[in-house]
């Protein structure tokens, strides 16, 4: 009998290059809020989180575009517009260690959060301003793979700067998408600008594919590691344009990208069923060409 899946997070300090756990409190933090309470985005949060970063582990220890992950968190660092500052190696041991021992622990692998604090853990008693927030990950399901799944859009949120991955952000989304029946029952949202372009997903790239061509947001969007990876993977050169939702009849494939889940297909979004509402053929050749990518890339 497989055991069942531990939604617990495990939170790691990054003090030097080691990963120390730590319990967040239940009351007294540095952001405001309360931090042993709520799910990990408000823990964080109360911790005084700025911004951060999400990936996966592969075998507990091993990363893929781990360089670029960091170097996309040192830039919202940034342009954050207060002193942000991480040492990109101690944070690469830590996390070599909080994997390792995450899957030792817990026999799979993590869905993995950095955040980078605007001062120092004091509440648990740590001098140091980076977190690792580590939860079971269990693969992105045969279902939505194999048939694909639907998302729904709203533009009743967005990023006011979009380059910067703010971690208060990912409170305000989770507080709105838990108050919208309609959100909350998709696979994700999926944000749109006032002209009704399509933007991004909450946690995701999005790209719609016409023709065999691959058709993404060009601006006012997160450059997403994984997406850049899987359009360099494509067999025709991707159109950066915007999408605007009064034209997605014109397109027969959709798909996300996400640095924890890959390439998901997507075959209805709002009311739109994208070809025979299945996973096109574009979308499954990509599929599997960034899966073997990543096999070859891992470190």
């Amino acid at each position: 009998m497989q055991p069942r899946p531990d939604p617990t997070p495990r939170y790691f300090a990054v003090e030097g290059p080691s990963a120390r756990e730590f319990t967040p409190p239940s009351g007294g933090t540095t952001g405001g809020g309360t931090a042993g309470a709520g799910s990990p985005a408000e823990v964080l949060d109360g911790l005084g989180a700025a911004v951060y970063e999400g990936l996966r582990t592969y075998d507990g220890s091993c990363f893929f575009a781990l360089a670029e992950h960091l170097g996309r968190l040192a830039r919202s660092c940034a342009d954050f517009g207060a002193p942000l500052e991480f040492e990109a190696d101690d944070v690469y041991r830590a996390l070599v260690q909080a994997g390792a021992r995450f899957r030792m622990d817990r026999g799979v692998d993590a869905r993995v959060r950095i955040d980078v604090c605007r001062g120092p853990l004091t509440a648990v008693g740590s001098a140091a301003t980076v977190v690792l927030t580590l939860t079971e990950f269990h693969g992105v399901g045969r279902e939505a793979s194999t048939r694909g799944v639907e998302v729904a859009t709203t533009s009743a949120i967005r990023r006011e700067r979009p380059t910067v991955k703010d971690s208060h952000w990912t409170v305000v989304r989770e507080r709105h998408i838990r108050a919208t029946p309609r959100l909350a029952a998709c696979y994700e949202p999926v944000l749109v600008d006032d002209a009704g372009r399509l933007l991004e997903g909450v946690q995701s790239n999005v790209v719609c594919v016409r023709d065999g061509v691959p058709y993404t947001a060009p601006s006012r969007v997160l450059p997403g590691v994984t997406r850049d990876a899987v359009l360099e993977l494509s067999p025709e050169e991707p159109i950066r344009d915007f999408v605007d939702l009064r034209q997605l009849g014109r397109f027969e494939e959709c798909f996300l990208t996400s640095s924890v889940r890959g390439v998901v297909p997507i075959v209805k979004l709002d009311d739109t069923v994208f070809g025979d509402g299945r996973p096109g053929p574009l979308t499954r050749e990509l599929m599997a060409r960034y899966e073997a990518h990543v096999a070859q890339h891992l470190r």
